[in-house]
């Protein structure tokens, strides 16, 4: 058998705590061994290796050129050690493996990264898997079980399938490029003037059967199932549409699009309400409710 192979956790721990504290006796009391058996640790990890990981014939040990080599393995091996113990740990505790959001395309990321942050602190042994999808494709992956819950529009999920909690609302504003003809017109924008022009609508890739669109008028239109290609199609005078405030109120700022001067305000800007989805009947394990609690209380930034 490979010598290596016998290499102990008790000897990578003696030689991390030296390298990180600098000396066996601080090494010592950080393992809350005694110092003879953190010397022996060292002596037996040099055994195996074939060679000296610290210079001692200073005054405080020095790693050598052998030492420094081993140094990033025994990091990795300790960073894995920890991890294998506080999945263990989850796993006893009836932690769900695995926790799974879905999100409207639509939604504002800016608000779901903090609490994306604290959830990778409260929960460090549990992977947390984001889905962005549109509309129907959205809600599917909530009914169909592939994720646990969902941020997603209102006006998707008014079904007996789900339990759902309202989280925040953003307005959709029309939007063209400057030098688009409904832009650069005078006078208000009726409806009928809408049709006349393409159309750039957001749709999803969920099955044909299930697919629902809103807010479709014009005649003609160009579809994408990516907010941001809809965007810079936009931008780029290809045609009108849509778009969450968020996202365009900067280039609205920089001259780069125009709010659309529609004669009906209420069809110019619309408010889209999105709320927190699970599927009913369904229990959430912990730390899936515990993303659910923080997300429930989001608000606009």
């Amino acid at each position: 058998m490979d010598r290596l192979s016998a290499i102990s956790l008790s000897q990578i721990d003696a030689f991390l705590a030296v390298v990180d504290t600098g000396s066996f006796s601080a090494a010592a009391r950080r393992l809350n061994r005694t110092q003879p058996a953190v010397t022996y640790a060292i002596d037996k990890l040099e055994d195996l290796v074939g060679f000296p990981v610290f210079d001692r014939s200073l005054y405080r040990p020095v790693l050598t050129v052998g030492g420094k080599a081993l140094l990033p393995q025994a990091r990795q091996v300790a960073h894995d050690l920890a991890r294998m113990s506080e999945r263990a740990r989850m796993v006893r505790a009836d932690v769900e493996p695995e926790v799974r959001l879905v999100v409207d395309g639509q939604f504002p990321m800016s608000l779901l990264l903090p609490v994306v942050g604290r959830f990778r602190e409260a929960w460090p042994g549990v992977p947390l898997r984001i889905m962005v999808e549109n509309l129907s494709a959205s809600v599917a992956a909530v009914r169909n079980g592939s994720h646990g819950i969902g941020l997603l529009a209102s006006l998707m999920v008014n079904h007996p399938d789900f339990e759902r909690t309202a989280v925040l609302d953003i307005d959709l504003i029309l939007v063209a490029a400057p030098d688009h003809p409904l832009a650069a017109g005078a006078g208000r924008i009726e409806w009928d003037d809408l049709r006349r022009y393409v159309q750039i609508v957001l749709t999803d890739r969920a099955e044909p059967t299930e697919t629902r669109e809103f807010g479709v008028i014009a005649a003609e239109t160009w579809r994408t199932s990516d907010l941001g290609a809809k965007h810079a199609m936009i931008r780029a005078g290809l045609g009108w549409g849509s778009l969450p405030a968020h996202l365009v109120e900067p280039d609205m700022a920089a001259g780069r699009l125009v709010a659309l001067n529609m004669a009906d305000t209420g069809l110019a800007r619309r408010r889209l309400v999105y709320d927190l989805v699970w599927k009913a009947g369904i229990e959430l394990g912990p730390a899936t409710r515990w993303l659910a609690s923080q997300l429930s209380s989001l608000t606009p930034v």
